[in-house]
Parts: structure tokens; C-alpha cells; sequence
């Protein structure tokens, strides 16, 4: 809904410019100083805090970048940070869903680099965030990018995690739905059509339901969309390894439709869509729970 809180005090909200302006300039150290600036400037603003929790998770990237070595202990530690930034912003602003979104972000990307009772554990967290970020927030494109992004990792999410959460949480596992992950994609889109994430996940979504004309297209999109941070600098680099793969897609090769699970993955390594660089890997949210159902 609607939030009804009055705005950052104008030295935060220039703070969080200049936080926007290094995350353009791919400076993620540099957004999170000027971030968590803003955070000590003004310890309720649900805005300020859930910048800097971005910026914290962002900061995972650094070393595909090039700029840092990170350990997979490096990268939990960043998560871990942004988790506490999260909670605080959601405690901030209860009305709103994008404080979920991005706790929900922040624990799939944690249970990357954690082990399978921890992923149990995030998936039950992650869970509870991702609805309630489409329930609060149903017209931000962010929370369909989200409930896109569950919906393709639920499908993905491997058996043993499922019965850890079963056992140790009652857990009902369904799997994942693709049909549901592109029709979130496209909401998002709409919301939001010059945001590159969005297209680009809709772009791997339609190529792998075998939509190679509409993927192409939105693939394309993608590319003229402006680069707004490290996230999307990385879907842009998927976004060229995927029309690559569609441009040299043979029929012969061609999956749609498919049932078999080995054509299905060569098929996905050959278009470049199964999750390579940036988001498609970065922010993978590893659970498999009952969805909301997709947009209409």
C-alpha cells in the first residue's frame, strides 16, 4: 500500500542520492559508507536503512568485478549485515514490502554460501518475507521481480534442502512453476519497463518456455536500459551471453516443450539461460514453498 510516512530529512535524502550515484559509478564501498551515513544521520528512516542493506548484499559481487577476493565467509558476513538492515527497515516502515523484499534477497543469497540445515532455516525466513512483499507492496515491480525470482529457484531448489525444511519445519514443498516466474517477470516489467533486471529475467524466462522471438526482444530492451547498479551491469552481461546463444539456436536444437530433463539443461546451457553471471546466479533464492498465485 500506499505509505503515509513523511520523507527522509533533506540531508538523508541528499545522502541517498549521493549512495545511488556511487552504485551507479559500480563503487559499492562507496555507496554503503555514504549509505550507512545516512543510517547513523537518521536510525528510523526506513529508506536509508534499507539502501544500505542493499548496498551490504551488493557487495557480494566484488569479486566477479574484479575489485575484491571475497571468501564465501566474506560474502555471508555481507548478507549477515544486511539481514540486521533489513529487519530494522521493516520495523521502520511495517506498511510497506520492499523492506521484505529485500531481506528476502539478502537470505537467498546467504543460503548460498551456508549449508543445507542453514538454507532449511533461511528458506522459512525467506518464505514469510517474499509474501508478505507482493501482499504489501502488489504494485511494486520490485516484489514481482522477487516472486519471478522464487518461483524460477523453486524449481531449482535441491531435494535434500526440501526435506530438511520438511522435517525440521513442516514445511508443504511444492516445486517451482516457470509459467508463474515469466508472468511476474512481465508484471514487472510493466510496472517498471525501464528497469534492465526486469527484462532480462523475463527475456530468460520466455527463452527457456522456447518464446526465442519475444526473449530476443526483451533481451534487446534490455541492453538500452540504463545501467543503474551492479546488478544491472552483471543482467547486462547475461543479457549478451543469452542473445548470443539464441542467435546460433539451431531448430534441430530447439527445446520447447520439452519433458527430459537433460535436454531441457542443454538446451538452457546453449541459450545461455539456466543462470549465468550477475543476478542469475547472484540471487538465487534456494526454497520451494506454495506461491501466490500470478498476476493476471
Amino acid at each position: 500500500g500506499a505509505s503515509t510516512r513523511p520523507p527522509p530529512p533533506r540531508a538523508v535524502a541528499a545522502l541517498l542520492a549521493a549512495g545511488a550515484a556511487r552504485e551507479r559509478a559500480m563503487d559499492v564501498r562507496g555507496a554503503i559508507a555514504v549509505y550507512e551515513r545516512a543510517v547513523a544521520a537518521a536510525p528510523a528512516c526506513a529508506e536509508a536503512l534499507g539502501a544500505a542493506a542493499k548496498a551490504w548484499s551488493d557487495a557480494i559481487y566484488l569479486d566477479e568485478l574484479g575489485v575484491e577476493a571475497l571468501t564465501p565467509a566474506d560474502k555471508a558476513a555481507l548478507n549477515e549485515r544486511a539481514l540486521v538492515l533489513c529487519r530494522a527497515a521493516a520495523a521502520a516502515a511495517p506498511e510497506s514490502g520492499l523492506p521484505h523484499a529485500a531481506c528476502c534477497v539478502a537470505a537467498g543469497r546467504l543460503a548460498l554460501v551456508s549449508d543445507n540445515r542453514t538454507k532449511a532455516r533461511l528458506a522459512v525466513q525467506a518464505r514469510a518475507d517474499a509474501v508478505a512483499s507482493v501482499a504489501k507492496s502488489p504494485d511494486s515491480d520490485l516484489a514481482h521481480h522477487l516472486m519471478g525470482r522464487w518461483h524460477w529457484e523453486m524449481a531449482r531448489t535441491p531435494g535434500v534442502v526440501r526435506a530438511l525444511a520438511r522435517v525440521l519445519y513442516g514445511a508443504a514443498l511444492e516445486p517451482g512453476c516457470h509459467e508463474a516466474a515469466t508472468a511476474h517477470y512481465a508484471k514487472a516489467v510493466a510496472l517498471a519497463p525501464a528497469r534492465l533486471i526486469h527484462r532480462v529475467e523475463l527475456g530468460r524466462s520466455l527463452a527457456r518456455a522456447g518464446r526465442y522471438e519475444e526473449a530476443t526482444s526483451q533481451l534487446n530492451a534490455a541492453l538500452a536500459c540504463e545501467v543503474e547498479d551492479v546488478n544491472a551491469l552483471l543482467q547486462r552481461a547475461d543479457a549478451e551471453i543469452m542473445l548470443s546463444g539464441l542467435r546460433s539456436r539451431t531448430p534441430a536444437r530447439a527445446w520447447a516443450g520439452s519433458d527430459d530433463a537433460s535436454n531441457v539443461a542443454a538446451a538452457e546451457r546453449e541459450a545461455g539461460v539456466g543462470g549465468a553471471a550477475g543476478e542469475g546466479g547472484g540471487e538465487s533464492l534456494r526454497w520451494a514453498w506454495p506461491a501466490p498465485p500470478a498476476p493476471a
